[in-house]
């Protein structure tokens, strides 16, 4: 009786992907990145599309045996056929292995997907309160943009502004961009922090003729005493 062996599955042109049955490899991808993670060349290129989604070319998937013949067909998912667009999340992609003789084993690879991000920036991350605050937002060919942020703030300009911010504009500002025609929502985000104004709390104080206050604040009955430049004795 034919003793049926475990296929060992490889890319025609690279090393081994499946050592044995039912063994997987892992592949990572990113959008703005391109291919982080494939330590046996199973991804032969990737292409960004228009909508900043990823389209996977993948090698052929061979195998093995004591029987000429090998093929391999994908059995799923059924879309993910090469050059198809991979939406972000992982996908376990299985194929059959057979023989002449008509035996079979499976092999698969999980292709993770990271989605697009969307790049943004400020004028400044750290602000003094006062200060105002400039928000920057990736440019995208016919794209529609909208902010969330700190107390209520929102916005569908792409490069949007805070006149006078205080400490209470600190925190997360995320823009969600939509593309025409996509069905696809990219995503970015940028963390500002305020820092307090600094606080004058003595009696009294000294402010010499060549200083100045900026952006201070007097508290209670405070008295300022003016004065010349003190000079070193000649």
């Amino acid at each position: 009786m034919w003793q049926f062996h475990c296929l060992c599955i490889h890319s025609h042109r690279h090393g081994s992907i499946c050592s044995g049955c039912g063994l997987s490899e892992d592949v990572t991808i990113s959008a703005n990145d391109g291919v982080l993670s494939d330590i046996d060349y199973f991804i032969e290129s990737i292409v960004l599309d228009s909508c900043k989604e990823v389209q996977v070319y993948y090698r052929d998937i061979g195998g093995s045996d004591n029987c000429s013949g090998v093929m391999s067909t994908l059995i799923s998912p059924i879309w993910a056929v090469k050059g198809a667009v991979f939406p972000a999340g992982t996908h376990t992609l299985v194929f059959r292995i057979t023989d002449a003789s008509g035996n079979a084993d499976t092999c698969s690879v999980d292709v993770t997907v990271l989605p697009y991000v969307i790049s943004v920036t400020a004028n400044k991350e750290v602000l003094c309160e006062g200060d105002s605050l400039q928000l920057y937002a990736e440019t995208i060919a016919n794209a529609s943009y909208s902010w969330t942020g700190p107390q209520g703030f929102s916005s569908t300009i792409q490069n949007p502004s805070i006149p006078l911010v205080t400490t209470l504009n600190e925190g997360t500002y995320s823009v969600s961009v939509t593309i025409d025609s996509c069905f696809n929502t990219l995503l970015g985000s940028i963390d500002i922090y305020v820092l307090d104004l600094p606080v004058i709390n003595p009696d009294s104080f000294f402010i010499y003729d060549d200083e100045t206050i900026d952006n201070g604040l007097l508290i209670g009955n405070d008295i300022i005493n003016f004065a010349p430049m003190p000079t070193s004795p000649s």
